[in-house]
């Protein structure tokens, strides 16, 4: 999972093991295979990258397919309106989420988005 949020609406129906980040792990009311904490790959294409902030326990999957890094960031940043977007919740740690943001930055291109903003905009929500 991305994050705890996933699981609010209660337990999915997948049949397949469902693995989250440990500091999430508390918020989710659901069989739960095991949970991870830090930056790993599974195999040699996808990268787990925790990138704290949205949530506590907020990850970012990184597929490379031999041609390209393609990140599934969940709400940790997505398009909206042809701009980036992050958005701070009540709960959200600030700090933690730009920290996550640079590292991101780091992994990722947001430029070669074409018709998107390269300036990532942050909202905080109440």
């Amino acid at each position: 999972m991305n994050h705890h949020h996933e699981a609010m609406h209660g337990a999915l129906r997948l049949d397949v093991p469902v693995w989250i980040n440990e500091a999430d792990r508390a918020n989710v009311d659901m069989a739960i295979a095991g949970t991870f904490s830090e930056r790993h790959m599974i195999e040699d294409d996808l990268e787990i990258i925790p990138t704290p902030g949205h949530t506590p326990g907020t990850t970012t999957f990184l597929w490379n397919n031999g041609e390209r890094r393609l990140p599934f960031p969940g709400d940790v940043l997505w398009v909206q309106n042809g701009e980036w977007k992050a958005v701070l919740l009540g709960d959200s740690n600030r700090a933690a989420y730009l920290g996550s943001l640079a590292a991101l930055g780091r992994s990722i291109s947001i430029s070669s988005c074409p018709g998107v903003s390269r300036t990532v905009h942050l909202t905080a929500m109440p």
